[in-house]
């Protein structure tokens, strides 16, 4: 199912979730709205939620710029290659990020649904309902 809007899931470091509705044109709006979200120039992690393959948008200069350590995102990072499986427990993931899912040209697509309940479930341990994930106030803080 795909909601009428096009939403990614931002998650900070001080532990706030948002829903983020994104521009219908996924061209140089959509990278300029990720870009200011991330504080920066973005670069592209893949990521596995409940068993969905996505893709988290971090700020590529995090590290160099010390951006706070974002520990409910971190652990999203579980492998540094999804198709071979291999375990990552060192990553060090900062500053705000974009979960999204990026089609086969590179363009940021709407989460499903299904996406959005993978990822708020896998942040919150299974805390947050259908319902509240569809509001674009913070889900928890």
């Amino acid at each position: 199912m795909r909601l009428a809007t096009r939403y990614a899931i931002v998650i900070n470091p001080d532990h706030s979730i948002t829903m983020q509705p994104l521009p219908n044109d996924p061209g140089t709006e959509s990278l300029r709205l990720l870009q200011h979200t991330v504080g920066g120039y973005i670069e592209r992690v893949e990521i596995m939620c409940n068993g969905l393959v996505l893709d988290m948008l971090v700020n590529e200069e995090g590290l160099l710029k010390q951006l706070p350590y974002n520990e409910q995102a971190s652990p999203l990072v579980a492998y540094t290659d999804v198709a071979l499986r291999v375990a990552r427990d060192d990553v060090k993931i900062v500053g705000s990020v974009v979960i999204a899912a990026v089609n086969d040209w590179g363009d940021i697509r709407g989460l499903t649904s299904d996406e959005i309940i993978a990822v708020i479930s896998s942040v919150t341990d299974g805390m947050v309902t259908e319902t509240e994930t569809w509001n674009n106030a913070p889900i928890r803080r």
